[in-house]
């Protein structure tokens, strides 16, 4: 292969970059750059001047020419990217530290981005008077259109849930279980701007309820439970329809044929009764016994608070399942 006189080369190049340049300051910057097309500028010029008699063997070129083409694809797709995201923070509020070149200072700036304005250098997020390069950013708050597209699912979710049963356990301001509430919502209603349910006249957050149901509600769903008698606190079984919830500090208790019976948790005996009437499959151990069940679950029993499903003559922990 014949050798190329690069000064010459670039020489040429660059005096032609000048002169297709010479009314534009903008333009003579971008040419700066080498490009794919500053690329095949230097490759045509170079063809020109090259010896007829020993000509340039081109694979060289035309392999740098495909990497040239894929690089700009992907700062392409770069851009797009970083684009896209910056659109993503119209609404938010940030935090970015930009560079004053006239006081040769950082500044800090924060604020709700209002608009974006993509620009051949990049994407820039517009914070009031101030223009501030997405690539400044530093920090990123929660925002204005997050929070109401939250509430809009909050409202949405809240709706929804009119005319269905549900049960929920209410929490009072330290976070602590106060009451449980079931029946159907009978509407939703605003208050301080928060959809709150309306449920035989009680208020029910969204965040409270534990279960949703067209029209199943626990009490007056009947169960079985061993409950302890006497002072020698002998085991009986009590059977009978669910009267009464009441959630203690640490505790849920049902009443059922005038016995408190306590539960380790409302959802659990929901999961349980769910299961009535359904097959079911389970073999393994339940404590030192092994079961081999397959059937139709007859009923509930309660159990040192947990809560089993009877199959015929065999009862299944729900949590095993």
């Amino acid at each position: 292969m014949a050798t190329t006189d690069t000064s010459l080369f670039y020489d040429i190049a660059a005096n032609k970059a000048n002169k297709d340049n010479t009314n534009s300051s903008t333009a003579s910057k971008k040419n700066s750059d080498l490009d794919k097309d500053a690329f095949l500028r230097l490759l045509v010029t170079q063809l020109q001047y090259q010896d007829p008699l020993d000509p340039m063997d081109n694979t060289e070129f035309v392999s740098q020419m495909a990497q040239f083409s894929a690089l700009e694809q992907m700062n392409n797709l770069n851009n797009t990217m970083t684009n896209s995201q910056a659109y993503g923070m119209i609404g938010r509020t940030v935090f970015a530290k930009v560079y004053n070149e006239t006081k040769n200072v950082y500044e800090d700036i924060s604020g709700t981005v209002d608009s974006i304005t993509i620009k051949k250098s990049g994407a820039y997020l517009n914070i009031g008077d101030k223009e501030v390069p997405y690539s400044d950013v530093q920090q990123v708050y929660s925002t204005d259109v997050n929070t109401s597209i939250d509430r809009n699912l909050v409202v949405s979710q809240a709706l929804s849930l009119v005319g269905k049963s549900i049960q929920a356990i209410t929490i009072d301001d330290k976070l602590e279980a106060k009451d449980f509430v079931e029946g159907k919502v009978d509407y939703v209603k605003f208050i301080d701007d928060v959809p709150v349910l309306s449920v035989g006249g009680k208020d029910v957050h969204t965040y409270e309820v534990i279960s949703v149901s067209d029209n199943t509600l626990l009490k007056g769903q009947t169960l079985s439970a061993e409950v302890y008698k006497g002072d020698n606190y002998d085991k009986s079984t009590v059977t009978g329809p669910i009267t009464d919830v009441s959630i203690g500090k640490d505790s849920v208790f049902l009443t059922i044929d005038g016995q408190k019976v306590e539960v380790k948790d409302v959802t659990s005996v929901l999961n349980s009764l769910a299961y009535v009437g359904k097959e079911i499959k389970y073999n393994g151990k339940v404590g030192d016994k092994e079961v081999n069940v397959a059937g139709k679950v007859d009923s509930v029993i309660i159990k040192d608070k947990e809560c089993y499903l009877v199959v015929g003559d065999e009862e299944v922990p729900v949590s095993k399942l």
